[in-house]
């Protein structure tokens, strides 16, 4: 079946998403956001990140490396952002 795709084309709401969905697998996983080492965001419009990037600013602790990339496009043509984080574990 297709991706569901949670605000089609809203970069703020889908930063939201993205990073609620990190928290539930830190969580699962034993860790949290203060132990994230690097992130790498992938996004189809930089500019529309810059934008609404203050959304994912409370998760960013301790100020962890990060690189964001602009691409052409996602896998789904309704995704503006997908993001990619290392996090420490016990």
């Amino acid at each position: 079946g297709r991706l569901h795709v949670v605000a089609p084309g809203d970069m703020a709401a889908q930063i939201e998403q993205v990073f609620r969905n990190l928290g539930d697998i830190f969580t699962a996983a034993g860790t949290d956001f203060s132990r994230v080492i690097k992130y790498t965001i992938y996004v189809t419009d930089i500019t529309a990140w810059q934008a609404a990037r203050n959304v994912a600013f409370p998760y960013y602790v301790d100020r962890p490396a990060a690189t964001l990339v602009e691409v052409s496009r996602l896998a789904d043509a309704d995704v503006v952002v997908e993001v990619e984080a290392v996090a420490a574990m016990d």
